[in-house]
């Protein structure tokens, strides 16, 4: 039988535990990318404007909003406006803000993503000025003035 010395133990536990905490992080990133991978969130790993709009196309007037502002994975929720700006897809970030605060109706209801907006991003301002302080004025641009009545 091979005898391991005092030292090559440690070295052996220390590698061993490395290799596990490795794989845990291998394994919870793969299932982010599974469990996340919508086709809005694809279209931010791209930056591509134009496959956001397709992949919106598909949004029930709804939820289109919450479409761009909240995808689960696993338990955990996650903003794909938020990834957008801190992954740099900045092109489909201001095509999300601009699709947010886009007024829509229907006979029934009109639809303008400014709640929404506050209630998942409560520092939106703060998270532009500090990712990509471009985007304030598009940002700007959508919070009007609206009447309640």
């Amino acid at each position: 039988a091979h005898q391991l010395q005092e030292k090559d133990i440690r070295e052996h536990m220390m590698i061993e535990g490395f290799r596990w905490s490795i794989g845990l992080t291998a394994r919870v990133l793969v299932r982010t990318i599974m469990d996340g991978s919508t086709a809005v969130m694809q279209a931010i790993h791209l930056d591509n404007p134009t496959r956001l709009r397709r992949a919106l196309l598909d949004a029930p007037r709804t939820e289109r909003i919450v479409w761009q502002l909240a995808v689960m994975v696993g338990s955990q929720s996650i903003s794909p406006l938020f990834w957008a700006l801190r992954s740099g897809a900045h092109a489909t970030a201001k095509t999300m803000i601009e699709d947010i605060l886009t007024i829509r109706a229907d006979r029934d209801n009109y639809y303008y993503g400014v709640n929404e907006l506050f209630e998942f991003q409560p520092n939106i301002a703060d998270n532009i000025l500090r990712e990509a302080p471009f985007l304030a004025e598009t940002l700007l641009d959508g919070l009007i003035w609206r009447s309640h009545k």
